[in-house]
């Protein structure tokens, strides 16, 4: 099996392999953080890294990022995408704190008390596109900046995940209405690009419209969840999504 960019990197840069383990895993796993402790710590990786990281997963949809309120518990983790100047920088500070897993390949640090991940190129098994990186956001707060995925792709990932492990998570759902939801809410963020999403869903979460529209419906009966004056504004949004989804697949 060919060797991924990233494992060629650490070999290059000497990064050393090592188990991280089902014991670490499980107790990193009841950690509990703020949303400020988890910014912070990102903002510092930030500056660190020169700006070579895009933070991606459940944290991003935090009410002072992508999210306009607190839905559910706050992420236990962090996992970014760099490049080779980024992991350069990394190793450069944190040494052989800083190293490859052998339990999924990324780059691992524990900073702070919080378990980061890094990947390069490829994440889980899917191959990062150019626009990834073009469509991400930045957002600054008083200990820094941090660069996050766009709304669209993050949506977009939690409907990859939910599809190929043929289960629809609770969280991913809140996540998702939690994003959508924010624009309405917070002036500065831009509106989701629902055709842009619409045609992600068909690049990279599956080839099946059955399958999408059955990953949004399952996050539309979850807005029964939400408070009752936000439930309108997702049944007025929906309509307009699925016509996307609709126009992707079938152009």
């Amino acid at each position: 099996m060919e060797k991924s960019k990233l494992t060629k990197l650490c070999s290059s840069m000497k990064i050393q392999r090592k188990e991280l383990g089902r014991k670490r895993l499980d107790e990193y796993g009841k950690q509990h953080f703020d949303e400020d402790y988890l910014i912070r710590a990102m903002t510092e990786l930030d500056e660190i890294s020169e700006g070579n990281l895009i933070v991606m997963g459940g944290f991003c949809a935090c009410s002072k990022i992508l999210g306009f309120r607190k839905m559910r518990r706050t992420s236990n983790d962090l996992d970014c995408t760099t490049n080779e100047e980024g992991l350069n920088l990394l190793y450069q500070r944190f040494g052989a704190e800083l190293f490859q897993t052998t339990d999924y390949g990324d780059v691992f640090l524990e900073y702070q008390g919080i378990p980061v991940g890094f990947d390069i190129d490829e994440t889980h098994g899917w191959k990062i596109p150019e626009s990834f990186e073009q469509d991400a956001r930045r957002f600054s707060f008083e200990t820094g900046n941090l660069t996050s995925i766009s709304p669209e792709f993050l949506i977009t990932l939690k409907a990859r995940r939910s599809i190929l492990k043929n289960r629809f998570y609770g969280k991913d759902a809140v996540d998702s209405l939690n994003i959508l939801l924010a624009p309405f809410y917070k002036p500065e963020l831009p509106s989701i690009d629902t055709d842009k999403l619409g045609n992600l869903f068909r690049q990279h979460s599956s080839s099946s419209q059955e399958l999408i529209l059955s990953y949004l419906d399952f996050i539309s009966k979850y807005s029964l969840n939400l408070r009752k004056e936000e439930i309108p504004i997702v049944e007025k949004f929906f309509p307009e999504l699925l016509n996307s989804v609709k126009k992707a697949y079938n152009p």
